[in-house]
């Protein structure tokens, strides 16, 4: 059998040395697993508050259900717009989208559990690339659109549009 005080002297040894691991060491999480520069940043007293408050809550699956849900807000909006008022031009339909898809996303917040200003951001981003990309999808599947929406805003859209852009109403990319 070994000496305990020598077994315990070695062990004061090494955690004098913070070599290895031992047992003054306290992992928690996956710290180890994450970039220096992320680990340095995450040490930043502000920084650290400000991303734990935008993700606070956000499970594994809350990113793609949060983008998911604000692409389905925004085809909700655009939907309603189109079978309520009609065609609707340029900036002024692009802000009625919004604002719906505003209103659809506080319901599917609160339907789906989703909680915190990183939900919210990935809700809008993905809002925001339906409004950007939602007439590239009608190029790609046209005839899935015009059994959908008006055969006449399918074809209006077509005609306005270049597929594989980015536009915003009147703000073609």
């Amino acid at each position: 059998m070994r000496d305990h005080q020598k077994v315990f002297a070695e062990r004061l040894a090494r955690i004098a040395a913070q070599t290895g691991n031992t047992n003054a060491t306290l992992h928690i999480g996956m710290e180890s697993q994450i970039p220096q520069a992320m680990t340095l940043a995450l040490r930043n007293p502000q920084l650290a508050r400000a991303l734990s408050a935008a993700v606070q809550g956000l499970s594994p699956w809350a990113v793609p259900v949060a983008l998911f849900s604000g692409a389905l807000a925004m085809v909700t909006g655009h939907l309603s717009r189109v079978w309520m008022i009609g065609q609707g031009q340029g900036l002024a339909g692009v802000l009625f989208d919004l604002s719906a898809a505003m209103l659809v996303i506080v319901v599917l917040r609160g339907l789906m559990g989703l909680r915190g200003p990183g939900a919210l951001a990935l809700q809008l981003v993905g809002a925001v690339i339906v409004a950007g990309g939602l007439h590239n999808a009608v190029h790609q599947w046209p005839q899935i659109f015009a059994a959908v929406f008006p055969p006449t805003w399918t074809t209006a859209v077509l005609d306005a549009t270049e597929p594989m852009t980015v536009s915003l109403g009147m703000l073609a990319l």
